[in-house]
């Protein structure tokens, strides 16, 4: 075996060039020069060993430019909040105050804030260029409403019973604003009522009552006052004034003899503790009034007024009281006027 004389491999004792490194055999050449090339094809620049690549440098760390604070070593004299000449770094006291106030502010601004958001009733209203408005609690009508007034006077009337003040003229979805008792005055215009037909009085301080508990002062429909009570069997001046127009023949009907006498006129219908007031009875020694109403609506308006009345109708009146009192159906010629009368007399 023939060895290269440059690189040292190994060959075979008939090689002309090193299969390592490309180089002629000594032997080889001479035989070349000899002119025998036999077979062998000589092997020009044979291609040199390969080599790995060289590994590429890592990539330099990328650099920024955001600020990175120096981390500084937290020490027990920090924590304890000491002042000495030796330490260093800021000491948590200032810092607790300094979080105190800005704690103190942000809540007073937010109070503030809440504050400026509402308004005199404490209703939060919308932000500034926020023109959405809250939702009107009202039924369609009611926010829609308005007056229509049916006269341009005013009128001056009372109540005929205890009488609701409404907020609107309808007595269905609408509040009583306050409660006006029998007999009081009020003044008002007539207004068309946004429920029915019914008419509706437009008080001039506010509110409105339906027309069928007000009436003309003394007229038609009004209250009536009538002192009547366990003390007293006096029905007042204006039902005694209409009695004494019946004994005076001015009025009623009058049946059998002197003695027996018995006379019943009209009145317009008035207004007394709930009841209607419809006429007037005079008998001989006794005296009445006479209800549209039944004899139980009227014992039960006499009940609740604080008077004993029976069943059957006779009233416990006190000792200062010589005649008897009671409440009784009318009957034959009485029973036009009213269904009870209220009778006192020997």
């Amino acid at each position: 075996m023939a060895q290269c004389h440059k690189c040292q491999a190994i060959l075979p004792n008939d090689a002309r060039f090193c299969a390592a490194c490309g180089a002629a055999v000594a032997h080889g050449a001479a035989q070349a020069d000899n002119g025998d090339d036999g077979d062998w094809t000589r092997l020009v620049d044979a291609p040199a060993a390969i080599k790995p690549p060289p590994a590429e440098p890592e990539p330099a760390p990328e650099t920024s430019d955001a600020y990175a604070p120096e981390l500084v070593p937290l020490r027990a004299e920090d924590l304890m909040g000491t002042t000495s000449a030796t330490s260093r770094g800021t000491p948590l006291l200032p810092l607790a105050i300094v979080a105190l106030v800005i704690a103190i502010l942000a809540g007073g601004w937010f109070g503030w804030s809440l504050i400026a958001g509402l308004n005199g009733d404490g209703v939060q209203v919308a932000a500034s260029g926020d023109d959405t408005r809250p939702a009107d609690p009202r039924p369609i009508w009611q926010q829609n409403y308005v007056d229509n007034f049916l006269d341009g006077a005013s009128v001056q009337l009372v109540t005929s019973s205890n009488a609701n003040v409404r907020d609107y003229p309808a007595l269905e979805g609408t509040q009583v604003q306050r409660l006006l008792p029998v007999d009081t005055a009020v003044s008002g215009r007539w207004v068309t009522g946004a429920q029915g037909t019914m008419r509706w009085l437009k008080l001039d301080d506010g509110g409105y009552l339906r027309e069928d508990v007000v009436a003309i002062a003394g007229g038609e429909g009004s209250p009536i006052t009538i002192p009547f009570t366990r003390d007293s069997d006096n029905f007042g001046p204006e039902v005694n004034a209409m009695i004494n127009r019946l004994s005076n023949g001015n009025a009623g009907t009058q049946m059998g003899t002197d003695e027996v006498a018995e006379q019943f006129g009209p009145v317009p219908p008035r207004r007394w503790r709930g009841l209607t007031l419809r006429g007037v009875a005079l008998f001989y020694e006794a005296s009445g009034i006479i209800f549209a109403d039944d004899a139980a609506t009227v014992r039960r308006a006499l009940q609740s007024a604080g008077m004993a009345v029976a069943a059957d109708g006779s009233i416990a009146m006190s000792d200062k009281v010589a005649v008897s009192c009671s409440v009784s159906t009318t009957q034959g010629e009485a029973a036009r006027y009213g269904r009870a009368m209220l009778s006192c007399g020997v």
